[in-house]
C-alpha cells in the first residue's frame, strides 16, 4: 500500500503552486468556490446504520493509497491537506509516471472485515480547467460534487472457513503507585475517548494498589482511550496509561483489548504513576474594586503557588443583609503576573432589575466545572455594586422633599391627587427608615414624590356669583414610551418618537407635552429622553434608550489538530473590540467559552486545547467601551450568524 508523503510532497505541491506549473499543466491560481478539494464519506451497513472503525483506503492504476478510519458517527474525512499528499502520491506512483488526475475509487481496507455492497465511490479529480489550473475534485460517482457527504454501503465478510475462537483479554488490570512506587489505595479510576465515552471502573484501588476494568461490549473500536482519575481525586498522572485501543472478534462476537500504550496487550498489570495535588489558590480578592449598576469589569487578585494563566470564575450578587439575589454561570478568564500574584478582569451583568443589589462575591478555580467548590472572595474582599451606598445628597433631597411635604395642605388640592402625593410621601419615608435601603431605591422614592408633587391640582374657589360651571373631567397620564429603545450605530443622530396615553387608553398628542433629549444621541452609548407634559396633563418622565456597536460576520471558520481558527470582518468605527464565543451545544446553551480580543485590529483568533474530532459553533459580536458616570461599562452588538467546525 502506498504511504501518502504527506510533508515532503505537500511541499512539492505548494511550490508547484506558486510557480504555476503541475504536471504539465498551466500555473495555478486560487481556487474557485465551486471546485472542491474535499471529501466526506460516511460507512453505512446495508440497512443505512452508521458503521464505525472501518479502515477505508483509495484504489487508483493499480495502487491503494491510505484514506481514514471511520469515526463514532461512521465519518471519515479527506481534508484539503490529505487531498493534496493524495495527488502527490499518485504522481509519484509508477516510478512517478503517475498524473495525479483520473477516477479515485473509496473502499474498505484489506482485513477491515468489510467489502462493497454495492459499488464504490468514484472520486474524479481533474484539472480545474482555468488558464491557471490545479486539481480538484469535478464529480463523485458521475454527479457534480458540492461537498456533501457521501455513503458507501459495506457488509461484513463471512469467512468461509470456521476459525478456531482465541481467547483475548477483556479485562484490564491497572495498579496505581506513587513516585517512589509504592500502591496507592482507594483512587477512583476512568477509561475515556475524547471520541466517544467515559467509563468507571467498577472499584477504586485496593490496598495494593490495584483495580480492574471489563470491556462492556459497548466501547467503541478503533479509536484512542486513556486512563483518568475520576474528578474529585486529589491526585495528578505522571505517567499516563494510554493509545489502549479495542478490536473485534468477529468469530467470537466480542471486543477485546488489543493495545495498551501502543503495544499488544496480553491481560499483564500495567502500573500507573500518581502524585499528590498541591493546593495552587491560597486567597482570592476584589476588595477596593467597585462596578456600576449598569454591568462592568472589575479586576481581582488571586494568590497562591504555582498559579496557572488561566482561571475560571463564577460571580454571585447579594443583598446588603446577605441574601442571594442572582448568580452568573462560570466564564473562563485569561490572567497576568507571576506563579505566586495573579489578576484577571472579571466581568459583571447589569442588576438594574435588582434594586436590592449591594456587593457582588466571586469564586475561582484552576479547573473548569469544579466539583469541590470555588475559593471565595467574600466581605470585604468581594466588588461592590456603586449607587447602594446612599449618599449625603440623596438624604439631603430626601429631608426637603419632607420638609415641603408639611407645608401643604390637603385642602388647597383635589382629593384625588393630595391622595397620589400623601402615599408617594409615606413610601419615601418607609425607604428613609429602611436601613438596608440603596441609594437607587433613594433616588426613585424622590422621583416618585416629585412627579406626584407636578401632578398636585389645586381647588377652585367658589364664585357665588356666576353659575357654576360643569368640571372638566381630569384626565390622567397612563404611559410613556420610546418608540424605539434600541439602535445600531450607523454613525446618524438617534431621537425615537415619544408614544404617551392617558387613562382612557387615548393617545396623547405631542402639543401636550415637550421633548429633551441628552446632547449627541449618535455615537454607541445609553441616552436620555425627558417628557414634560404640559395644559390637561401634568407630570415629567425620564426614558433611556441605548445606540450598539455594529456588529461583524464571520469570514471563515478553519479546523485545525485539536484546534480552529476564526477570522472575521474588522470593524473600527466606534468599537473598542471583539468577543469570540464557541460551544459544542448548537444552540450555546451549555459548554460555552468567550474569549475577548481587545485590538479592533485583530482579526483572526486561534482556539487550541479542544477535544478531536468533536463539532464546534462559533459565533463573533463586537463591543465598545463606554462611560457611565465614573465607571466604564461594554456595550455588545449582536451575535453574528453561527458557523460550525470540526476539528481535527
Amino acid at each position: 500500500m502506498k504511504q501518502l508523503k504527506a510533508k515532503l510532497l505537500a511541499g512539492v505541491l505548494t511550490a508547484a503552486m506558486v510557480l504555476g506549473t503541475f504536471a504539465g499543466a498551466a500555473p495555478l491560481t486560487a481556487k474557485a468556490a465551486s471546485h472542491a478539494t474535499e471529501l466526506a464519506v460516511r460507512a453505512v451497513d446495508e440497512s443505512g446504520k452508521a458503521l464505525s472503525g472501518v479502515e477505508l483506503v483509495f484504489e487508483k492504476d493499480g495502487e491503494t493509497y491510505d484514506f481514514a478510519t471511520t469515526d463514532e458517527d461512521g465519518e471519515a474525512y479527506l481534508d484539503e491537506n490529505d487531498f493534496t499528499d493524495l495527488v502527490m502520491a499518485n504522481m509519484d506512483a509508477a516510478d512517478g509516471d503517475g498524473t495525479g488526475f483520473g477516477i479515485y475509487e473509496v473502499k474498505p481496507a484489506s482485513g477491515s472485515g468489510y467489502t462493497l455492497a454495492n459499488d464504490s465511490i468514484k472520486m474524479d479529480v481533474q484539472n480545474s480547467g482555468e488558464s491557471w489550473g490545479y486539481p480538484c475534485i469535478v464529480s463523485v460517482n458521475g454527479k457534480a460534487y458540492a461537498g456533501e457527504t457521501v455513503d458507501l454501503a459495506l457488509k461484513v465478510i463471512e469467512s468461509e472457513k470456521p476459525v478456531e475462537p482465541v481467547e483475548h483479554p477483556k479485562t484490564l488490570n491497572v495498579k496505581v503507585v506513587n513516585e517512589k512506587g509504592l500502591p496507592v489505595e482507594g483512587v477512583h479510576l476512568e477509561i475515556f475517548s475524547p471520541n466517544c465515552c467515559r467509563n468507571s471502573f467498577a472499584q477504586p484501588t485496593d490496598a495494593v494498589g490495584t483495580a480492574s476494568y471489563t470491556l462492556s461490549q459497548r466501547e467503541g473500536i478503533g479509536m484512542p482511550f486513556a486512563i483518568a482519575l475520576a474528578e474529585g481525586e486529589d491526585y495528578e498522572i505522571v505517567t499516563p496509561i494510554e493509545n489502549i485501543y479495542f478490536e473485534r472478534d468477529t468469530n467470537q462476537n466480542e471486543n477485546y483489548i488489543a493495545k495498551v500504550n501502543g503495544q499488544e496487550y496480553n491481560g499483564e498489570e500495567v502500573k500507573l504513576v500518581v502524585k499528590k495535588n498541591e493546593l495552587s489558590i491560597s486567597e482570592v480578592s476584589g476588595a477596593g474594586a467597585e462596578v456600576s449598576r449598569e454591568g462592568g469589569t472589575a479586576t481581582i487578585t488571586v494568590k497562591g503557588t504555582s498559579l496557572p494563566a488561566k482561571f475560571y470564575y463564577v460571580v454571585h450578587c447579594y443583598s446588603p443583609k446577605g441574601v442571594l439575589l442572582s448568580q452568573v454561570e462560570e466564564k473562563e478568564a485569561e490572567a497576568k503576573g507571576t506563579e505566586t500574584l495573579r489578576t484577571f478582569e472579571a466581568e459583571f451583568p447589569s442588576v438594574l432589575h435588582l434594586p436590592k443589589a449591594a456587593y457582588w462575591e466571586i469564586g475561582v478555580e484552576t479547573i473548569p466545572n469544579s466539583e469541590d467548590g470555588y475559593y471565595m472572595a467574600k466581605g470585604e474582599n468581594g466588588v461592590k455594586i456603586a449607587g447602594t451606598v446612599v449618599t449625603e445628597e440623596s438624604k439631603n433631597t430626601m429631608v426637603e422633599i419632607f420638609t415641603e411635604a408639611g407645608k401643604k395642605n390637603e385642602s388647597d388640592y383635589t382629593a384625588e391627587s393630595w391622595n397620589v402625593y400623601k402615599n408617594a410621601v409615606e413610601a419615601a419615608k418607609k425607604i428613609a427608615e429602611d436601613n438596608s435601603a440603596t441609594n437607587a431605591e433613594f433616588q426613585n422614592a424622590i422621583q416618585a414624590v416629585k412627579d406626584a408633587e407636578a401632578a398636585l391640582v389645586k381647588t377652585e374657589p367658589e364664585k357665588p356669583s356666576n353659575p357654576e360651571k360643569p368640571a372638566k373631567p381630569e384626565v390622567k397620564v397612563a404611559s410613556v414610551k420610546l418608540a424605539k429603545t434600541s439602535y445600531v450605530y450607523d454613525g446618524k443622530v438617534k431621537k425615537p418618537g415619544i408614544v404617551a396615553k392617558n387613562d382612557k387608553g387615548e393617545k396623547i398628542t405631542s402639543k401636550d407635552y415637550t421633548v429633551k433629549y441628552a446632547a449627541g444621541c449618535k455615537n454607541v452609548g445609553t441616552y436620555t429622553v425627558k417628557v414634560t407634559f404640559k395644559g390637561d396633563y401634568k407630570g415629567t418622565f425620564t426614558k433611556t434608550f441605548k445606540i450598539n456597536p455594529k456588529g461583524t460576520s464571520l469570514s471563515k471558520v478553519k479546523a485545525a489538530r485539536k484546534s480552529f481558527s476564526a477570522t472575521w470582518k474588522k470593524q473600527s468605527k466606534q468599537t473598542s473590540g471583539y468577543q469570540l464565543q464557541y460551544s459544542t451545544n448548537k444552540k450555546f446553551a451549555k459548554s460555552v467559552k468567550t474569549t475577548t480580543i481587545t485590538k479592533t485590529s485583530t482579526v483572526k483568533k486561534t482556539v487550541k486545547k479542544l477535544s478531536a474530532k468533536k463539532t464546534y459553533y462559533v459565533r463573533v459580536r463586537t463591543y465598545k467601551n463606554v462611560k457611565v458616570g465614573k465607571k466604564t461599562v461594554k456595550m455588545y452588538s449582536g451575535w453574528s450568524k453561527v458557523k460550525s467546525v470540526k476539528v481535527k
